[in-house]
Parts: structure tokens; sequence; C-alpha cells
């Protein structure tokens, strides 16, 4: 997930911080990349106990072909 630290020259810098999905969604974070391939994915919650667990996919289909995580993890 994508988070804001501060430069050493002042201002603030972007960078990525790997986190379990549990704990990102306690705190809403919004915006997510694979910790292998840098791609964009998107989340996707357990609506009910039975239905699927919670878990990402990669946005793009060409993410996930050269990904090593795979297409769902």
């Amino acid at each position: 997930m994508k988070r804001r630290r501060v430069r050493a020259t002042g201002g603030y810098e972007p960078f990525w911080k790997v986190k379990a999905i549990a704990e990102a969604l306690d705190d809403n974070d919004t915006e997510f990349r694979c910790m292998n391939c840098g791609g964009a994915v998107k989340l996707f919650k357990r609506r009910s106990e039975d239905g699927p667990a919670t878990h990402i996919e990669h946005k793009l289909k060409s993410d996930s072909e050269y990904c090593s995580a795979g297409m769902y993890f």
C-alpha cells in the first residue's frame, strides 16, 4: 500500500509498504500494488461465511501472467 514519508530536504515522498490484507482493511487503505511484480491489484473482501476468503487479484492480465505470485493470492 502507498504511504508518505518526510524527505531529508523537506516535503514528502511516496513509498510502498508491505502490509497484511486484514490490516489494510482495518486501516481503510485504498491503493494497493503486488509486492512481487509491482502491478496494480484489487482487493476482494469476504461478504459471507459461504463466500470466498478475502484475497487480491491483479487488475491486468499481463501483470498476472508474469508474476511469481500467480493470478490470485
